[in-house]
């Protein structure tokens, strides 16, 4: 056991490019480039397994031009567990540029067959029988029902496995009710989850989601770090601020490094430490890469983690 399955309903190719600035309207020529099999959950995956963790991928892929797939998921060592449907998996472009920005071109997803679908969920039961954690991450193909992550929750839960969850818009608001165990929102996206009046900041909406049985809250804040919300505890890490080439996979990494400690069964403070730190380390890059190990222990070492406690509005103390 102790194995953990990455879940994308809609994966993409990266088309990655650099530029100086991005002129709209104009012909804008990049400096570097790249292409990539991608996805939240297959770069989730890939984080995972250089951290040391089996992993299993799993979701549903275009059979038209799935080899960049099967190619990363061989040389990765990604257990290949998706199913494919006829058609071509999509191509997104991200466009980064110096100031630290990403433009961000997403194409429609695949047409998924609602027997696909059923499917797959024939496999996440046999999965059940060997995997502890099971991360569901990313956007739904038009295809596929707003509650196609909600049935897989309930699915899974009902199996007594663990669910993290990453996603946002109207997905995110029918799963919240399937209880996953942990949710990972950005600010805006955990602010579109709930109607709030300005009295309310952030730790009083995270608690409101806990209120509906989502044991764990963690929500990323960018530069300012991100915060680990429980009904017993609240801890905020902050990283240095890192020179950003790209912020695509930042929030990936993040999740992943979160796994992988869950599944080790690390401290819940530490844990966070370590996955804010790397998470900071991929703004740093294209693509999801973990540091060497002493970039990672001197990252590590200067991310600022704060304790919040007390009633009422919180406290904080800096955990040495």
């Amino acid at each position: 056991m102790n194995k953990l399955v990455t879940v994308t309903l809609n994966p993409a190719i990266d088309l990655t490019g650099h530029l100086e600035k991005l002129s709209i309207g104009e012909v804008n020529r990049i400096d570097a480039a790249s292409q990539r099999a991608a996805g939240k959950g297959i770069n989730v995956a890939l984080v995972a397994r250089q951290l040391g963790i089996e992993v299993t991928v799993t979701g549903i892929l275009g059979r038209q031009n799935e080899h960049p797939f099967t190619d990363l998921f061989e040389i990765s060592r990604l257990k290949d567990a998706y199913l494919r449907e006829e058609g071509s998996t999509r191509i997104n472009v991200k466009l980064s540029d110096d100031g630290g920005r990403t433009t961000d071109i997403n194409f429609p997803g695949l047409e998924i067959k609602e027997s696909t679908f059923e499917a797959l969920e024939e496999r996440l039961i046999l999965l059940c029988k060997t995997h502890d954690l099971f991360v569901l991450t990313g956007s739904l193909p038009e295809s596929l029902s707003p509650k196609s992550w909600a049935e897989l929750i309930v699915l899974l839960k009902a199996e007594n496995k663990t669910v993290f969850l990453d996603t946002s818009g109207l997905p995110l608001a029918k799963a919240v009710a399937a209880k996953p165990d942990l949710i990972k929102p950005n600010e805006k996206e955990l602010l579109d989850l709930f109607s709030y009046d300005a009295s309310e900041d952030q730790a009083d909406i995270a608690k409101r989601a806990i209120a509906l049985g989502i044991a764990n809250v963690v929500v990323s804040s960018g530069e300012r770090g991100v915060t680990w919300y429980t009904n017993d505890n609240t801890f905020t890490a902050v990283p240095p601020i890192q020179p950003v080439i790209s912020t695509v996979g930042a929030g990936d990494s993040l999740l992943a490094a979160l796994a992988v400690g869950w599944l080790r069964g690390d401290d819940r403070a530490e844990n966070l430490r370590r996955a804010a730190a790397i998470a900071a380390h991929s703004v740093t890059q294209v693509g999801v890469n973990i540091p060497q190990p002493a970039v990672l222990a001197e990252l590590t070492f200067r991310t600022e983690l704060v304790h919040h406690f007390g009633s009422g509005k919180y406290r904080s103390d800096v955990v040495k």
